[in-house]
């Protein structure tokens, strides 16, 4: 039982702990939610959408975490905007965008100095 008192020794433990106690609170209640509403493939397709704005921002010289979450959010509000306005389900739009996003990220990606790589060698 000593071992646990003396993990509380230390500040930056002590923090880790609350954080992880904090953060699994905070998961539980955000994934609970996101389940019940079945948007599970929709966190996964924004996430990997904003790889688009990642490129984009590298290429550009912006600040990469703008650039995704510029796009993660343009993502997000497309997805939305195209499944009630386009009569198309949700899961099919996220597809699309996940696929458009990861697309976008690789063409500029490739087209930054210093990163361009042969893809016909494969």
């Amino acid at each position: 039982m000593d071992i646990f008192a003396n993990i509380f020794e230390y500040d930056f433990l002590t923090n880790a702990f609350i954080a992880s106690i904090l953060s699994g609170i905070t998961c539980g209640i955000a994934g609970s939610y996101i389940v019940t509403r079945r948007i599970v493939f929709l966190s996964s397709g924004i996430t990997h959408a904003s790889f688009g704005g990642l490129g984009i921002a590298l290429y550009a010289g912006v600040n990469p975490i703008v650039g995704a979450l510029s796009f993660a959010i343009l993502s997000s509000l497309g997805t939305e905007f195209t499944s009630r306005r386009g009569g198309i389900r949700e899961d099919s739009v996220v597809g699309i965008v996940w696929s458009l996003g990861m697309a976008i990220g690789a063409l500029f990606m490739s087209l930054r100095p210093g990163y361009a790589t042969d893809l016909t060698s494969y």
